[in-house]
């Protein structure tokens, strides 16, 4: 099988009685995308530590990531 990591989560911490809001980047778009962006790089990729010229490659037997809890689930009424 393929290792999954359910991570990173995508939800916006709008609302500080939301039980994930640790979990979060924040409440900020943009930062929430950018920080999302580059955990799943860190997850997804790796690079030859001896080789100072290789670009990095995509392995997927490493790991996936896989976001969650990105629409309409960090806006509850009551936590």
């Amino acid at each position: 099988g393929i290792p999954w990591l359910f991570s990173p989560l995508l939800g916006l911490s709008w609302n500080p009685f939301w039980s994930r809001v640790y979990e979060t980047f924040g409440e900020d778009p943009l930062l929430v995308g950018k920080m999302a962006l580059a955990m799943t790089q860190g997850i997804q990729t790796t690079v030859d530590p001896n080789d100072i010229h290789s670009n990095s490659t995509i392995i997927p037997s490493r790991a996936a990531a896989c976001g969650k809890h990105f629409v309409g689930y960090s806006m509850p009424r009551n936590g």
